[in-house]
């Protein structure tokens, strides 16, 4: 959950509305974010900037050119803040429910603990939820060993210079981090993951909040 929400003193029942609002209120806030890059990138016109020639003499397609790459790496840039925060809030959402469940436990740390925590909750874990911790890593920290267990299951997330002839061993060297293009697929899908690894809901009834 937000951090905000995280704080409050939520019934156990209601940390599932809890969590959704939660990611619900981020992919809106995304898109809201984005919304200004995206038009300003797709207001330059790509034929200008793909006349080199003429750009060379033409002041204002190099300002053209500049500002369109310019939006398109703030709005990766953001993208990735928003996917790293959402992974964070399931995270929260797990701790928050084990230390309601399990008050005299530490808390859980780490994709692995946390993992068992949920399922020891009740949790419903979608089974790609373990790419989706790998790819907060390696947006975070650049961690090698995620991100080629992540570029062997989701390889089209990643974009690489003359990617067709590229060797796995250079790709280190080039960052993975910056390497990572979150297009609105792939948003789409990263945020429907962490909707069905929700918090369980009316535990008695059978019913539970992941399952999108």
């Amino acid at each position: 959950m937000l951090d905000t929400l995280s704080e409050l003193d939520i019934p156990p029942r209601f940390q599932c509305l809890a969590y959704h609002f939660s990611l619900t209120f981020l992919r809106q806030s995304l898109q809201q974010a984005i919304q200004p890059l995206d038009i300003q990138a797709t207001s330059l016109s790509s034929t200008e900037i793909d006349a080199p020639k003429r750009a060379s003499f033409d002041f204002n397609l190099i300002i053209n050119a500049i500002g369109k790459a310019l939006a398109q790496e703030n709005e990766q840039l953001i993208k990735k803040l928003f996917i790293v925060n959402a992974y964070h809030t399931w995270e929260r959402a797990v701790c928050k429910a084990f230390s309601i469940a399990a008050p005299a436990e530490k808390d859980p740390r780490g994709f692995k603990n946390i993992e068992k925590a949920a399922l020891r909750l009740d949790f419903v874990l979608h089974p790609d939820l373990t790419h989706v911790a790998d790819l907060t890593n390696i947006l975070k920290h650049g961690r090698t060993k995620q991100a080629y267990r992540l570029y062997e299951e989701w390889p089209t997330l990643f974009t690489f210079p003359n990617s067709q002839q590229i060797k796995i061993e250079e790709i280190e060297s080039l960052g993975w981090t910056a390497s990572v293009r979150l297009d609105a697929i792939w948003i789409d899908k990263i945020f429907n993951i962490l909707e069905q690894s929700g918090p369980p809901m009316f535990k008695k009834a059978g019913h539970n909040c992941s399952g999108g």
